[in-house]
Parts: C-alpha cells; sequence; structure tokens
C-alpha cells in the first residue's frame, strides 16, 4: 500500500511504510523488512531528505545481505553510493 500511496497520495505514504515496517518486525519477516525499509527511501527521496533516505538504504542492505538476496542489496547500494555527500 506504502508504494501505491507513493505513486497516488505521497503524503499518505508514510504512514503505510511505518505500519508494514512495524507489522514485518513484529512477525519477524525477514523477506519483507528490507523492501519497506526501501519504499521509505524512496518517499525520503522524492523529498530530497538525503539522510534519512541513506538511513533507510543502509537498514535495508544490512537485512538483504545476510539473507543472500541476489538484487535488492546491489540496488540498495548503488543509490547509497549515488546519494549526495554530506546530506
Amino acid at each position: 500500500m506504502g508504494n501505491a500511496a507513493l505513486e497516488t497520495t505521497p503524503s499518505d505514504a508514510t504512514a503505510h511504510f511505518e505500519k508494514a515496517i512495524a507489522i514485518f518486525k513484529e512477525i519477524k519477516a525477514p523477506n519483507d523488512l528490507p523492501l519497506a525499509y526501501s519504499g521509505m527511501d524512496r518517499l525520503h527521496k522524492s523529498r530530497d531528505e538525503y539522510a534519512e533516505e541513506r538511513q533507510y538504504l543502509t537498514q535495508a542492505v544490512e537485512i538483504f545481505e545476510p539473507l543472500g538476496t541476489l538484487i535488492e542489496p546491489d540496488k540498495a547500494t548503488m543509490e547509497l553510493v549515488e546519494l549526495p555527500s554530506g546530506s
């Protein structure tokens, strides 16, 4: 729902991503939690909030890598590298 809201009503996306993150933490869903973090990353990117974007990307990578996820860690790492420095 967060991803859909990000496209249509970005003001609603934060609540959806926050709820998803809370649920995925509670039920210990390691494959879904970093995807929710990636959604929050895109939300902050759309607002030019680079420090927050970096925070969520870093959290996503830290979860993806030990899981052996193939594509997402590389995508998130590339986004981290491309972030403006000092933000």
